[in-house]
């Protein structure tokens, strides 16, 4: 009973952030780079809009790679740039949480 509330509770956190990420897609952005929030001072890893930090993912600009907006401002990021050289900047939890979706569905 424990393993099924354990393989539940990680599809809905796979879901949410296929959620998210598919949301950032529609919008043009269709880069993607694994990126080491943790080793980012939390001040440098600010929205540009509304200052929260980011933990599990930003997107930054290649005209100014050292400013990032979160998933819900993205069209807030840069006035002269297009969506499609955005890149979609993730951490290692992501990654964590398609393996273990995968993890998952052997076991289910």
């Amino acid at each position: 009973m424990q393993l099924a509330r354990h393989v539940h509770y990680f599809r809905v956190l796979f879901s949410a952030c296929y959620v998210i990420m598919a949301l950032v897609s529609s919008q043009g952005v269709s880069n993607t780079e694994r990126e080491a929030f943790e080793l980012v001072p939390d001040d440098e890893r600010q929205c540009c809009y509304c200052l929260t930090t980011c933990f599990l993912s930003a997107v930054t600009c290649p005209c100014s790679p050292d400013k990032l907006a979160c998933l819900h401002h993205v069209d807030k990021l840069c006035d002269k740039c297009q969506p499609s050289q955005f890149v979609l900047r993730f951490g290692e939890f992501l990654c964590l949480l398609v393996a273990m979706d995968a993890l998952c569905d052997c076991v289910t």
